[in-house]
């Protein structure tokens, strides 16, 4: 409200229609010549505001994808050329297909030309174990573990030729040893 001279000066605003003189109810009107009277009306405006509804999301995150020679074994044995790594996965496709985002642990180098390939204690596995792991419904890889390095930086520059060929996200690895600011963001 705005104070002028000492006196506070108020605003009334009335859909009533019993005001007096001035415009002021007439219960608060003084007609009585020099004198002078001020009336305060508060009004109060309620605000609502409506919520969206509460968003959810299904995350999943696995542990190692690690090939020991076993692994890629049976993997040989179930294809007819190559490696299928896809029937490792049946038992958990369902539930890495439904999630809004899945995330596995990539804890191999991948060849990118399916050569050299190894086990256990310096691994190397073949590409088809990233293309089983898109059929599975994963969205993307954390790459960074103890065995990143194992085929050096060949194997760390084959392994991310290999997710960008096929269109799968990773963060852990990367082709400089200078920073990127840029996070892997999953939409």
């Amino acid at each position: 409200l705005p104070i002028s001279g000492g006196v506070l000066a108020a605003n009334t605003v009335s859909t009533d229609d019993s005001h007096g003189a001035g415009g002021l109810p007439a219960e608060v009107a003084d007609e009585t010549p020099g004198s002078s009277t001020t009336t305060t009306t508060t009004t109060t405006t309620t605000t609502t505001t409506t919520l969206p509804p509460p968003r959810t999301a299904t995350l999943a995150f696995s542990g190692d994808l690690l090939p020991h020679t076993p692994v890629v074994t049976a993997a040989a044995a179930w294809a007819d050329e190559g490696w299928d790594f896809r029937p490792m996965f049946d038992e958990v496709r369902p539930i890495i297909s439904a999630a809004d985002l899945a995330i596995c642990h990539l804890e191999s180098p991948i060849s990118s030309t399916d050569s050299n390939l190894s086990g256990y204690p310096v691994f190397n596995a073949p590409r088809a174990l990233i293309e089983a792991a898109i059929d599975a419904g994963y969205d993307g890889c954390s790459t960074a573990s103890n065995h990143s390095f194992d085929r050096r930086t060949a194997g760390v520059l084959s392994t991310l030729d290999v997710f960008d060929e096929l269109g799968l996200r990773q963060a852990g690895m990367a082709r400089s040893a200078e920073p990127d600011p840029a996070p892997v963001v999953y939409e």
